[in-house]
C-alpha cells in the first residue's frame, strides 16, 4: 500500500515539474478567486520555481491580495519583456 501511495506522489511530482499545461491545471484548481487571464498569463512565462513559490503564496494568502501581487508580478513581468525586445532590437541595429 505504501508503494502504492509513493509511486503515485512521484507521477504527480514528475507531472509537475515536466508539464507546465498540468501546473497551470493545478495551479487554477487552488487559486480560486483570481483573476484567470491573469494567471494565465503569468504562468506562461514562469519556471517551475516561480510556479512553485506562487502556488505557495496563494496558499497562505487572501485570495484579494493575492490577486493584487499577481498583478503586479504580472506588469513586472511584461515590463522586463519589453526591455529585453528594445535591448534585441538596439543590438540588432549595431550589427
Amino acid at each position: 500500500m505504501l508503494a502504492v501511495v509513493t509511486a503515485i506522489g512521484m507521477v504527480y511530482r514528475i507531472l509537475t515539474i515536466l508539464l507546465p499545461s498540468f501546473r497551470a491545471y493545478i495551479f487554477k484548481r487552488r487559486a480560486r478567486g483570481v483573476n484567470t487571464a491573469n494567471l494565465s498569463q503569468v504562468l506562461s512565462l514562469c519556471d517551475v520555481g516561480d510556479w512553485f513559490l506562487l502556488s505557495q503564496l496563494s496558499k497562505n494568502l487572501n485570495p484579494r491580495v493575492f490577486d493584487k501581487i499577481l498583478s503586479s508580478f504580472l506588469t513586472k513581468l511584461e515590463d522586463n519583456n519589453e526591455m529585453e525586445t528594445l535591448e534585441h532590437q538596439y543590438d540588432s541595429k549595431l550589427v
